[in-house]
């Protein structure tokens, strides 16, 4: 398994950032975006009112059960920690396939949840797909796919 990051989130010192200044920084993204919440104040349920697990199942065709998971744990991952407009990728050494995560902006809805949108791209040998999302943070630190 490989992740790794295209841009370095680490300080000038080469230590891990602290979380603490991620989120402050999610939340300055999160009160500049505030006022285009109207796209997500559908909530973080799924249809019938299931919660949904971020996944992006038609992207993912032709993946691996391995992979498919490799590229989920990199989305919850990416959310939760990367600031908008910095990709983290990931590849299956065994396959090749691959994939690219983009948070593209952060806002809060009226509920207060975080939300991101975000584009995810998955490269197979069958080709390049591309699709863009919006997810939000539950209370259990868990990103969920909203209904659009």
């Amino acid at each position: 398994m490989a992740v790794t990051a295209m841009s370095d989130p680490k300080s000038r010192r080469g230590a891990p950032a602290p979380r603490a200044l991620v989120l402050a920084a999610l939340l300055v993204g999160g009160v500049a975006c505030a006022q285009q919440e109207e796209k997500a104040t559908s909530g973080t349920q799924g249809k019938a009112g299931t919660p949904r697990q971020v996944t992006a199942d038609s992207l993912y065709n032709g993946l691996s059960p391995a992979e498919r998971d490799m590229a989920a744990r990199l989305v919850q991952e990416t959310l939760e920690t990367v600031l908008s407009q910095q990709t983290r990728r990931w590849q299956y050494n065994g396959t090749g396939n691959g994939g690219f995560v983009t948070p593209l902006r952060t806002f809060r809805i009226k509920t207060g949840h975080y939300c991101r949108e975000y584009m995810e791209t998955v490269s197979t040998r069958q080709g390049l797909n591309s699709s863009i999302f919006t997810a939000c943070r539950d209370g259990a630190a868990v990103w969920r796919i909203v209904e659009r």
